[in-house]
């Protein structure tokens, strides 16, 4: 598999184990079945959701007033440390010799580090979205699922 596959599983994993990350609040990542546009849910007012789709050229400014209804479909949150930790937290890792050695730690408040047996690699705190960590973090999450 792919680095972005081994992401994505990780990440749909994780949003299925924490619903909260699919509300529809700020934050909330939404695809357009008609245009094949993904949109950020920026503001919620009276069942009105503004949405910034990433796709547009317009400007980076550039708002859409629309309804999220059947012509929508809630991607969900970008999953963050904290949601990773929650999610590992719940997780069950069906690798018994995984599962009793998983370990996380916080060195001097700038190195965190995820464990097992097997493999040590870091969190860099510099950037808080799971989607933005090394290749390593990921392969290392997917690990503990594949299974």
């Amino acid at each position: 598999m792919t680095h972005e596959q081994k992401l994505q599983a990780v990440t749909a994993d994780i949003r299925a184990k924490l619903p909260r990350l699919i509300n529809l609040e700020d934050g909330c990542l939404v695809f357009d079945k008609k245009s094949k546009q993904i949109g950020q849910i920026t503001r919620v007012i009276n069942d009105v959701y503004i949405i910034v789709w990433k796709d547009d050229k317009v400007t980076p400014n550039h708002i859409i007033e629309d309804v999220v209804n059947d012509n929508c479909s809630v991607i969900g949150k970008e999953p963050m440390l904290n949601d990773v930790l929650e999610w590992l937290s719940d997780l069950e890792i069906k690798n018994e010799e995984l599962n009793s050695s998983l370990g996380v730690s916080l060195f001097y408040g700038k190195d965190f580090r995820f464990k097992t047996c097997k493999n040590e690699v870091n969190w860099d705190l510099s950037k808080p979205y799971l989607k933005d960590q090394s290749e390593e973090l990921v392969n290392f999450l997917f690990e503990l699922i594949k299974e």
